[in-house]
């Protein structure tokens, strides 16, 4: 007899937490379906600005690497002129940082 009561209350106590767990779900999946919008709504805002940085660190990039091959041209069509130049720009710096 106590068993089946015991059983009865356990059954009973699953019950009431399946319905608060339903209740909760309930109030909170507008807030949930809310937020999720706006994330949403954030993502489509942000994305063209992403790609465009993204189009802009290329370009640098590119830019860059265009200037780094120039120099190393110069410097290797005329390396005594090079090799004066850095001479020359450390005298000069090291004028200017006493």
């Amino acid at each position: 007899m106590e068993a089946r009561m015991a059983n009865a209350d356990v059954t009973s106590s699953a019950a009431r937490a399946h319905e608060m767990i339903d209740s909760t779900v309930e109030r909170v999946q507008p807030a949930m379906n809310r937020m999720v919008g706006k994330a949403h709504e954030t993502i489509d805002r942000i994305a063209p600005a992403a790609a465009s940085m993204q189009a802009a660190m290329h370009q640098a990039t590119d830019q860059s690497v265009r200037l780094a091959e120039a120099a190393a041209n110069s410097i290797r069509a005329k390396p005594w002129m090079a090799i004066a130049s850095a001479a020359a720009v450390g005298y000069i710096l090291g004028r200017l940082t006493r």
